[in-house]
């Protein structure tokens, strides 16, 4: 999970401030050098900027002031202490990626709440919850159970099943939280030492291990197709 986010107003007017300082300029000479290079900002207007309260900066503005300090948009774009550059209420962009993204690369982006959604049936079906046009949210446990499923979704079981069944990870990870109450390398691991005895030689665990993966899909399959049809229907767990 993301350890810190900065709103991107606050980081962008922390710089400009910085940058403002390290040069010994005021506001009014910075104005007078931005209106120069035809970028109309008012004391008011780069105040208003400087304190983050100024909630949309554009790039055309963007590029004048990196092009007033003689920095670049990395540079501009930079935070102190490496956080993810908050870009709405669900995403933002780390400083790798949006230097990665200057540099030409395609733009990638960092879900904030610890997992990345891409075609998972499960997130679409928290979002679809989480959409302010709908009467109702997610509950507190729809959100939790996301949010574990999330860290789950990360062990090596999940993420061989999904290979297997070539479904998303964070589903497999909530269909198995749904039918075994914990994670499915948990569960795995719990059967492993249920059937393994005493001390198991590393072929026979081998062998109980794959054996217990191809009964885990079995059972978890119809849970992943229900989530499926949910999803097509756009309904609800």
């Amino acid at each position: 999970m993301v350890k810190a986010n900065a709103p991107l107003p606050d980081v962008v007017g922390a710089r400009i401030r910085a940058l403002r300082e390290e040069r010994g300029l005021t506001q009014d000479s910075m104005v007078r050098g931005l209106r120069a290079l035809g970028l109309d900002w008012t004391r008011s207007a780069l105040a208003k900027v400087e304190t983050g309260h100024r909630d949309l900066v554009r790039l055309p503005e963007l590029l004048v002031v990196a092009a007033y300090f003689k920095v670049t948009l990395a540079e501009l774009l930079r935070t102190e202490t490496g956080e993810v550059l908050e870009l709405n209420d669900r995403t933002g962009i780390a400083p790798r990626q949006l230097r990665d993204a200057l540099g030409g690369a395609p733009v990638r982006i960092t879900w904030l709440h610890g997992f990345e959604p891409h075609d998972s049936a499960a997130m679409q079906e928290w979002l679809s919850k989480f959409d302010a046009r709908r009467a109702r949210g997610p509950t507190r446990k729809e959100a939790a159970e996301l949010m574990a499923a999330a860290e789950a979704a990360k062990g090596e079981t999940e993420e061989v099943i999904a290979r297997r069944l070539e479904v998303n990870a964070l589903d497999v990870a909530v269909a198995a939280l749904r039918t075994f109450g914990r994670s499915l390398t948990d569960e795995r691991e719990a059967r492993v030492s249920e059937r393994g005895g005493r001390v198991p030689t590393a072929r026979s665990l081998q062998a109980i291990r794959g054996h217990i993966t191809r009964e885990l899909i079995d059972e978890l399959k119809p849970v992943l197709d229900d989530l499926r049809r949910r999803r097509r229907k756009g309904g609800k767990a």
